[in-house]
């Protein structure tokens, strides 16, 4: 009896030092858990703060954009102010020379009536110097008289023809001042023709600049996305899955709809999407199988252990 007592008491001792072994086990394998989900958790700060990092460089990208659209659309109306202002004054100098040339048209006029006066009345003279001096010939008595009326006659048509000189001489000094203004107009003209067509450049330069900057910036955007999308790769039910496939999917959302339509693998990002949705729960953890390991030893209220533990995992 003494000896079955020392067997047994062996025996458990034995059971008792395999337990403790197991146990340590258990405590190394939940210490090395507790590691793991540590580095699990920092890697997921790292990869959310790298996240927002990148979203805040794809909103700064986008609000250069949209500054550089704002900048381009200034100097687009600016172009057009100047463009306005060049024809303004087009229509000033052009309004100005028609009128000169229209007062220079209407001195000619004026000079060409007096002139038409004049040789009318140097006709009359004439004819009446004529007549003087038939009746002087005739030995009239009132031939003094007609020689002082053609004397008279004489000297108007003078003053006339002086008188038409005159205003030749406006009307010619009008239509050179008129082919000045008209000379003038058209140099203005040209010049802002020249204006006109500086203004439309620099407002297709400014669209075409603002255009480039808007597509780089949507270039770079999307190709972060993509890079966030390609570094997905196999999914798996775990947290490193889980953040990647987050991240890309709120790098993507914060896109326009012009840059989300350069993202060439949207398609990998709703598949991983779905793919992670239907994955099973992984099985047990090594924590777990330790305490399987116990359950061998202790019986029945192991197994029960373990079932509860998983039961509490799984939710």
């Amino acid at each position: 009896a003494a000896e079955a007592e020392a067997e047994t008491q062996k025996k458990a001792a034995e059971d008792a030092a395999k337990a403790q072994a197991a146990a340590e086990a258990a405590q190394k394998e939940a210490e090395k858990a507790q590691a793991t989900a540590e580095k699990s958790a920092s890697d997921a700060k790292t990869a959310q703060t790298k996240a927002e990092a990148e979203a805040a460089a794809a909103k700064e990208a986008q609000e250069n954009a949209e500054t550089a659209q704002k900048t381009a659309e200034e100097k687009q109306a600016a172009a057009e102010a100047a463009q306005k202002a060049a024809e303004d004054k087009l229509a000033i100098v052009e309004s100005e020379a028609n009128a000169k040339v229209a007062a220079a048209e209407e001195a000619k006029a004026k000079a060409d009536k007096s002139a038409k006066e004049a040789g009318e009345k140097a006709v009359a003279a004439e004819t009446a110097q004529k007549a003087a001096e038939e009746a002087l010939a005739k030995g009239e008595k009132d031939a003094a008289a007609k020689v002082a009326a053609a004397a008279a006659a004489q000297k108007a048509a003078e003053e006339a023809a002086e008188i038409a000189e005159a205003d030749k001489a406006v009307a010619e000094n009008a239509a050179k001042e008129a082919a000045e203004a008209q000379s003038e107009a058209e140099k203005l003209a040209a010049q802002a023709e020249v204006e006109k067509l500086a203004a439309e450049k620099a407002k297709e330069e400014a669209e075409k600049k603002a255009a480039d900057d808007k597509a780089t910036a949507d270039k770079a955007a999307a190709e972060k996305v993509i890079e966030k999308i390609n570094k997905i790769g196999e999914v798996e039910k775990n947290n490193t899955s889980e953040n990647k496939i987050v991240a890309a999917r709120a790098a993507y959302d914060m896109l326009t709809a012009e840059q989300k339509a350069l993202v060439t693998n949207y398609d990998v990002l709703t598949q991983a999407e779905s793919d992670y949705n239907t994955l099973p729960q992984t099985g047990m953890s090594g924590l777990h199988k330790v305490f399987a390991g116990l359950a061998g030893l202790m019986g029945i209220t192991g197994i029960g252990l373990v079932k509860k533990s998983r039961k509490e995992d799984e939710e």
